[in-house]
């Protein structure tokens, strides 16, 4: 039987419950912790003419570190016509008291 926009899986699972999972009454209870995060960002600056590079990455990732900010990811700002990131923001999180 074929439904759409939705797979059967033969092993470990029935349509009842998929993929093998337990019942919800047979799970362990789910501990929320509302956790609150502070985001900064930090610009970089790719320099170079004919070869970009980006140096200064680690010097601010090792601050912020030093700050008590845990290095998350990066958000391009600004791209070549060649996609080559030329200005990115480093996102750092810090867990609100």
């Amino acid at each position: 039987m074929r439904t759409l926009g939705r797979r059967e899986f033969v092993a470990g699972g029935s349509l009842s419950q998929p993929f093998g999972l337990p019942a919800p009454s047979e799970r362990e209870p789910f501990e929320r912790n509302d956790i609150m995060y502070t985001y900064e960002y930090e610009r970089i600056y790719a320099k170079g003419y004919i070869r970009l590079r980006i140096e200064d990455h680690e010097e601010v990732i090792t601050r912020r570190a030093g700050e008590g900010w845990r290095y998350v990811g990066f958000v391009p700002i600004a791209q070549s016509a060649e996609g080559l990131i030329l200005e990115m923001d480093l996102v750092f999180e810090k867990e609100l008291p």
